[in-house]
Order: C-alpha cells, then structure tokens, then sequence
C-alpha cells in the first residue's frame, strides 16, 4: 500500500538532514523578542517565550529555526539566509551541505525543500534554479545524468528542469526496477528542459542526447 503523503514529506526533510545535528551539540538558543533574535534572558524580560519562535545554533555552523507559533509568521535570517517561516514552519541551512525548509516561497505559498548532497527533495515548488513543478519530486544529480522521481506521482504536469549540457536531452522512463518503459528527445532552452509528467514511468531519467 503507498505511503500517505506527510510521511514521505517527513522523511525526505528530515532524515537527509539528520547527520548534521543529531550528535552535534548546541551552541546557542535565540528565541523571537519583539521581531529580533535575543538571548533566553532577553525573551523572559519580554514576556515573548510564549511565542514558541526560536533559532537554534549548533557547533558545526548549522543554524535552525522553528516556528511553533500557531497564529503568526517567523522571519528569521539563517547563515545569512532569509526565510518567512509560517505556523509549523522550520528551516535548517548549513551552506554547502544541507538546506531544508517548510516555509513561504515568494508567491506566499507553503513550500518544503531538502538539499543534500546530490539529493534534491521539493514540494509546493520552492524558488530554487534546479526545478520548478507544483507537486513533490526527488531530483538526484548523477555527474551529467538526472534522476528525477515523483514523490508520489498525483496529477500530470510539466516540470522545468536545468540541465548541465546543452543541445538536446533524452528522457528515458523507467519502472520501479529500472525497465526501460518509453523514451523521449527533448530540446534543451536556456539551460533548461520542459519535461511532461504523466505518472506512467516510475522514474525518469535525463542525460545528454
């Protein structure tokens, strides 16, 4: 039986992640006082540790933010990064190895994204160069060939990918076992491909034509 789809979420924004923080030891904890990050002391003073909005700071540089306020949005600049956490809403980022988020994308829309490695997760279509689609993918980048997989497949769309090659790009989908299942050319624009989703293939694989 499938999955539900929180759990697949909650697995690829989490798990991926995990490496980074869980025998890591804090740093620094930061809490929400009045639109500023301040110390524990500071939110007491305020009255603002009710707020439930908080920035943690680890040992390795990685910085976290969740917003576990259920009324109000968290703004919080993460290793110099901006985000606009809504109720629920987290981020993580540690440049160069691992971002991921459940946070406003600039449309205002709730959108989750894990970066790791070669490992893209998204949902809700995130602003990121690497793809835009509306519903939940994985995209791992193999050197030149991409692999990219809905996380489930739920309505057909078009998905935008950047490609590291220009010209031409074949798209081959594959089933759960690697069987080749259709094959397609596509032009390559910009940098990108428009790759149609019709929940046939379990997979699709891209690389240079």
């Amino acid at each position: 039986s499938p999955l539900p789809d929180y759990l697949i979420r909650s697995y690829f924004l989490i798990q991926p992640a995990q490496k980074y923080y869980a025998l890591t030891p804090v740093k620094d904890i930061f809490y929400n006082v009045n639109g500023k990050i301040g110390s524990v002391e500071e939110a007491i003073a305020a009255d603002a540790l009710d707020r439930n909005q908080l920035k943690i700071v680890y040992t390795n540089g990685l910085e976290v933010a969740a917003n576990l306020n259920d009324k109000e949005n968290f703004e919080v600049t993460l290793n110099g990064k901006k985000y606009i956490l809504p109720p629920e809403g987290f981020a993580a980022y540690l440049p160069g190895k691992v971002e991921t988020y459940s946070a406003l994308n600039q449309a205002g829309k709730r959108s989750d994204l894990m970066k790791e490695g070669n490992l893209i997760y998204i949902a809700g279509n995130p602003d990121i160069a690497e793809i835009s689609a509306q519903y939940d993918y994985t995209l791992r980048n193999n050197a030149n060939t991409l692999e990219l997989t809905p996380a489930p497949f739920k309505k057909a769309e078009t998905v935008t990918l950047s490609v590291p090659f220009a010209g031409k790009a074949q798209v081959t989908g594959v089933d759960r076992k690697g069987k080749k299942l259709s094959q397609a050319v596509l032009a390559v624009k910009n940098g990108k491909v428009e790759l149609p989703i019709d929940g046939k293939a379990f997979r699709y694989i891209i690389s240079k034509n």
